[in-house]
């Protein structure tokens, strides 16, 4: 049978669509998903793989099998057929095995299913991934996954203009005749698209989507989507009639305190100027990015990322401008150490600059006196200024030190 590959393949690739081959790439939505498989096909390079199923992509906040579904694992299969570096399980086959193994909402989740799918589909590994539309694209992520193992091998994602997708390729396909009766149409928009549709609790597609087969009568319609208020509504639907929901969904808001130190800063939400601190502020979910300005003080930046409708207080601590420090010594000249590090020489006087603001340690010496230690307050709006005067003795650790090295040397 080994010969015969190389035509399956062909004819897989004949039957999927000539797009497949990526020289005939002439869409965004083409190359983007021709740069897929050449990332995947690199990736999987050394790790023995031979033949690879595409299957199981799901819309990823619902988990739910939409038109794109089908689309993606088509799409990708095809690529995979003409790009030949790997076999590629045909289509038909992978649909054969998901009836055979009766795989229902939870797909290849379970370790044994996908061994089972493995074993019946001849594959060594699962192109598999979710996918979840984000503004204006539909963002796919892919995993390649070793079928005995479950190690993933490789990943990698991808964004497609969803104005270059079918129109209802994020409507759900499923009929919801719920009863023998004459079943409504809903049709739901929200603003903005993508809300997860639920009637009564079961999960029914995403918006915009238009359901049909609906059982008549009281029904509570109910709108998610992350970062926006849950909406609900109660809906009458009449036997073969239709509605139409139009929904403006709400943004989470959280109301953060905004204060300062020093009180009384200049603040900037995502560049917008609020006045001086302390303010209260509405914030939606999502990430921003606050800024702060004082007399005498660094500026101070930071993002704040807001999950979900909260009071709170947040208060940002501006540092003190660099300083500088003078030190005078007599008899000159001195060394002098700031911290523990030597800083230059005070002969009779030296500049320390820059010196961040705060409390640090000074010490001042020279060979046959007494160090000089004290520690000195330095602020941003000065300089510090210490005038030493150094104290004749030899119990300073320069002194000491000097001494015991000419002792050695005279051993």
């Amino acid at each position: 049978m080994r010969p015969v590959l190389p035509a399956l393949a062909l004819l897989a690739c004949a039957c999927l669509g000539a797009a497949a081959l990526p020289a005939a790439s002439t869409t965004v939505y083409e190359m983007r998903l021709d740069d897929l498989v050449a990332s995947m096909v690199q990736g999987a390079a050394g790790m023995g793989v031979r033949k690879v199923a595409v299957v199981d992509f799901v819309e990823a906040s619902t988990r739910q099998r939409l038109p794109a579904s089908d689309l993606l694992e088509e799409d990708l299969a095809n690529r995979l057929a003409g790009d030949g570096s790997l076999q590629v399980v045909m289509r038909s086959r992978t649909k054969d095995v998901v009836h055979e193994l009766k795989l229902g909402e939870t797909g290849l989740a379970d370790p044994a299913d996908r061994k089972s799918f493995g074993k019946l589909a001849q594959a060594d590994a699962l192109l598999t991934g979710t996918y979840v539309a984000l503004g204006k694209d539909l963002a796919v992520n892919a995993t390649l996954v070793e079928v005995e193992t479950g190690k993933a091998l490789w990943a990698g994602h991808c964004r497609l203009a969803l104005s270059e997708l079918p129109p209802n390729a994020l409507q759900p396909t499923s009929q919801y005749q719920e009863s023998g009766q004459a079943g409504a149409t809903l049709n739901v928009r929200t603003f903005p698209a993508g809300a997860q549709i639920f009637l009564d609790s079961k999960v029914v597609g995403l918006s915009p989507a238009s359901i049909a087969n609906v059982k008549p009568g009281h029904r509570k319609l109910t709108l998610i989507l992350t970062g926006y208020e849950v909406s609900a509504r109660e809906l009458e639907l009449e036997p073969a009639g239709s509605a139409a929901v139009d929904l403006d969904l709400r943004p989470l808001s959280a109301r953060w305190t905004i204060k300062t130190q020093p009180p009384g800063a200049r603040l900037w939400l995502d560049g917008k100027a609020l006045g001086a601190a302390p303010r209260t502020v509405s914030l939606v979910v999502g990430r921003h990015q606050f800024r702060a300005e004082a007399e005498g003080f660094k500026p101070y930046a930071d993002e704040l990322e807001i999950r979900d409708k909260e009071i709170a207080t947040k208060v940002l601590r501006l540092q003190e401008n660099d300083s500088s420090v003078l030190v005078t010594a007599s008899p000159a000249p001195a060394r002098v150490f700031l911290d523990g590090r030597e800083v230059g020489t005070a002969d009779p006087s030296v500049s320390v600059d820059p010196v961040t603001a705060g409390i640090h340690h000074l010490k001042v010496s020279k060979p046959g006196y007494a160090a000089f230690e004290e520690d000195i307050a330095v602020h941003g709006a000065n300089a510090a200024v210490v005038n030493v005067v150094l104290e004749s003795g030899e119990d300073d650790w320069e002194a000491k030190f000097l001494r015991k090295k000419a002792e050695r040397e005279d051993q």
